[in-house]
């Protein structure tokens, strides 16, 4: 399922659209007939023509770095864009535009920002230079304080890194910068700040309530000191912050790190850690290690493992989860061929649709249907997810062709 924020190595399925986006536009004409775009007004004209506007205007330019595919730039589109208090605060002052970055400029801009999640918000001032960045969709007000954070010196990333580059190495300060630098998503230079900044609290002040707040936040690597710390003394933290929050961070760190070997296909960290977690007693490793071997498995295009894994214990972890119900049915439809396992798959689906009825989780049950050989039941799903997919302004085109597939199946006499 799609995550805040997408990245680079997308799925394109069209499924991660069961969050369904449905788009609300008022027009308000003016006695010569203009109309005005309820939330942000944005500036379609080409990058040089934008800077150059924000350069006369003495405005930051803040681009919406988008992809087609990409979920969370959908969700921002529909829900946060256009929302008045949102558009108010960014036509007031900033100079709003948005390019898809797997298109014409957009290309360019990717490349010269080293845009690789999306969405990113770039904040750039008249000569093109970045002066703030963040990623990953977020609601009205926490969108507005990306803008905030880029108007004022204090926080605006550009500021910050060169008084680090300077040498202020106040805790306070590393604390604001390292924050910066996660929302940025840039992760190399957020490692070394994070560590900086620890490297001004003493081991037994990582007890603190701002340290382990820190921690909480912004610690997800297993290697690290302040996370092993918390190993160590566990029961420590857990008398002060209770064992539930101590064992939700610890998952968390783990969940974060073994998605981390996925991502750079690195079999032997990923099972090296995945011993650890698994010898750990924790109550929840199990559900830790089945959603990461569900991706692992997904990687490495072993369908096999995959459905052994999701036939154990989908229905044990996400009996209530619609999204994971349907990515997991859908899986099956695209790489499982034995009529149990889509058996199973089609019982997931259609849990999927009880606990959520929208547009894609129609789509998969049609899908699976179809590849069972239910056509009759199949053309009814494929139906039922264009109709929801009218409503919402979806894409439907590949539930079309499905259910071209499925009339002409019909037509033939292969029904039952």
């Amino acid at each position: 399922m799609w995550r805040i924020p997408c990245d680079i190595k997308k799925q394109k399925q069209l499924h991660m659209k069961q969050y369904l986006f449905s788009i609300t536009l008022s027009l308000l004409v003016s006695s010569f007939s203009f109309a005005e775009d309820k939330g942000i007004v944005f500036n379609h004209s080409d990058f040089k023509t934008i800077l150059a506007q924000a350069k006369k205007e003495n405005k930051l330019v803040i681009i919406d770095a988008y992809t087609s595919w990409c979920g969370p730039c959908k969700w921002m589109a529909a829900n946060i864009f256009t929302n008045d208090t949102v558009g108010q605060f960014y036509n007031t002052n900033f100079i709003c535009a948005k390019f898809d970055m797997e298109k014409d400029e957009g290309l360019t801009i990717a490349k010269t920002y080293s845009v690789s999640v999306f969405p990113t918000f770039l904040f750039l001032d008249g000569d093109g230079k970045m002066v703030h960045r963040a990623v990953g969709g977020a609601p009205s007000q926490e969108f507005i304080g990306f803008g905030k954070n880029a108007l004022d010196p204090s926080t605006q990333l550009s500021a910050l890194m060169k008084r680090y580059e300077n040498g202020e190495r106040k805790s306070d300060f590393i604390s604001t910068y390292v924050r910066m630098l996660a929302y940025a998503n840039m992760h190399h230079e957020y490692e070394v700040a994070l560590q900086e900044y620890f490297k001004t609290q003493p081991e037994t002040e990582l007890i603190s309530a701002e340290n382990w707040q820190m921690i909480v936040d912004m610690v997800y690597d297993h290697n690290s000191p302040q996370f092993n710390y918390v190993l160590n003394n566990k029961q420590l933290f857990a008398s002060k912050y209770t064992e539930e929050k101590v064992n939700e961070k610890i998952r968390s760190v783990y969940t974060s790190s073994l998605r981390k070997y996925i991502a750079k296909k690195d079999d032997l960290g990923y099972h090296h850690l995945r011993s650890i977690i698994e010898k750990s007693n924790d109550s929840n490793s199990e559900s830790v290690l089945f959603n990461a071997d569900l991706s692992y498995y997904a990687m490495k295009k072993d369908w096999a493992d995959y459905s052994k894994q999701a036939v154990l214990y989908t229905d044990k972890y996400y009996s209530t989860n619609s999204g994971m119900l349907n990515q997991i049915a859908w899986n099956f439809y695209e790489n499982v061929a034995d009529k149990n396992l889509l058996a199973k798959a089609e019982g997931w689906a259609k849990k999927s649709i009880e606990i959520k009825d929208g547009y894609a989780n129609h789509d998969t049950y049609a899908a699976v249907l179809y590849k069972l050989g239910k056509h009759k039941d199949a053309k009814q799903a494929a139906e039922d997810a264009i109709a929801l997919a009218k409503k919402d302004g979806e894409d439907f085109k590949e539930t079309q062709a499905l259910l071209d597939k499925i009339n002409a199946q019909l037509s033939s006499g292969g029904s039952h």
